[in-house]
């Protein structure tokens, strides 16, 4: 999402460097295995369109994202960048089956939501793709988690420690393992359960193959346990609200 969201120095990734990190992922599949490129349809900061706006312009985004493809490439999976705040999430399904059943796309997902407005949304429609703020009660309706997190916020859900507690477990717990700090972040978020899928960002190459690497590191029980009692610690107070109107403007 930050290869074009959040530029760099104010300008965003050269296509030619953006192209190469993709590629770089795309050569390590192995055979048979599909990649999932995450992209969407931002709003220009300062965020001003209310929610209620993003509902009546789903469908344009839609075929804005359908026009750019050219026909080369179809929309895999949709979904909304939060609960829509003024609209329950059962308001946000029947938006997105109306879409779906045009052929907009195949698949519906949720984010920044809690496992009971997972659960009301299941009842309505299936959905595939439940990216941030992961909970255990999910595992019983069989519900992969996606989790999108970036360097600066040590790639854990949503949270941003300001005395960097977090970090310093990280750091110490990557040094012990001679991993890099990103590697024992991602190895952490996969810790937590087969549905749980960490989902890294990276606009460079070299960012690209270091976070696949991570896929095959196991931390040990030791080291997953010490980074729980910090992330337990801080979660509450800084944990990024859902199903809140207000998280529209975070």
């Amino acid at each position: 999402m930050r290869m074009t969201w959040w530029p760099s120095n104010g300008r965003p990734t050269p296509d030619a460097e953006a192209f190469e990190a993709v590629k770089a992922g795309l050569d390590q599949l192995p055979e048979g295995v599909k990649m999932l490129l995450n992209s969407g349809r931002f709003n220009d900061r300062p965020f001003k369109a209310s929610s209620r706006q993003f509902v009546e312009n789903a469908r344009r985004c839609v075929d804005l994202v359908l026009e750019k493809l050219r026909g080369t490439k179809k929309i895999d999976h949709y979904e909304f960048g939060r609960i829509l705040a003024g609209d329950s999430v059962e308001d946000n399904m029947r938006t997105l089956a109306a879409l779906k059943a045009e052929g907009k796309f195949d698949h519906i997902g949720l984010s920044d939501c809690r496992a009971e407005t997972v659960r009301r949304a299941n009842a309505k429609r299936l959905f595939t793709y439940y990216p941030d703020q992961s909970e255990k009660q999910l595992r019983i309706r069989s519900v992969t988690i996606y989790v999108a997190s970036g360097l600066n916020t040590v790639f854990i859900p949503s949270l941003t420690v300001k005395d960097n507690t977090i970090t310093a477990v990280l750091e110490e717990v990557a040094k012990k393992n001679n991993i890099s700090q990103a590697q024992a972040s991602i190895a952490w978020v996969a810790s937590r359960g087969p549905h749980v899928i960490p989902l890294p960002g990276s606009s460079h190459k070299i960012r690209t193959l270091e976070n696949l690497a991570a896929g095959d590191i196991v931390l040990p029980a030791e080291d997953i346990a010490k980074i729980d009692k910090v992330v337990l610690a801080h979660s509450d107070e800084n944990a990024r609200r859902i199903d809140d109107p207000h998280s529209n403007d975070a």
